[in-house]
């Protein structure tokens, strides 16, 4: 018995998974860890720049509008240089069109494992490999690891029954 399921995979969608893989990703980390690495950092951030406001101040009585600007300069130039180099990662991220994995699909369930075909690629998986399978506002995403999975978007199922036989196959083996 097999199952087998045809579909496109666009832009949108890779980017949908994408954000997905992401947050997935950074939720690793638990929120104690973070919050106190952050709140770490700050604090030897805030202690450098006391150190240097309160050597500065003992030469000068006031600190005027142009040394403020000139202190607040290099930060605005971070936090521009990392908006941009996260625009620039984001759009270069995006795979070609029909490539390996944006394009026409065709994903064959067997009881052997996973079969993707594409028109410039075909790969077998076998269920092993299949760490899980997780739901994203109607695409489903079948993680072969971490960071990579096979996108299945929800224009994939023609009906609520095809979902349903979908999970009930997947749900045999992993």
């Amino acid at each position: 018995m097999k199952y087998i399921v045809t579909f496109d995979v666009d832009k949108g969608t890779y980017l949908k998974f994408l954000n997905f893989t992401v947050k997935r990703a950074c939720q690793t980390q638990s929120q104690f860890k973070a919050f106190a690495i952050n709140l770490v950092a700050w604090l030897f951030i805030t202690v450098f720049f006391m150190f240097i406001f309160q050597s500065f101040t003992s030469k000068v009585s006031s600190i005027d509008l142009s040394s403020a600007l000139v202190g607040a300069l290099p930060f605005c130039l971070i936090i521009g240089y990392s908006m941009y180099a996260n625009f620039k990662a984001r759009k270069f991220s995006i795979p070609n069109k029909q490539g390996i994995i944006l394009g026409a699909k065709s994903i064959e369930l067997t009881p052997e494992g996973i079969t993707e075909t594409s028109a410039v690629s075909k790969c077998h998986y076998s269920w092993s490999c299949v760490e899980e399978v997780t739901e994203n506002s109607g695409d489903y995403y079948i993680f072969l690891d971490k960071m990579f999975a096979l996108i299945i978007p929800s224009s994939a199922f023609v009906s609520q029954g095809s979902i349903e036989q979908f999970k009930s196959y997947i749900n045999k083996y992993v």
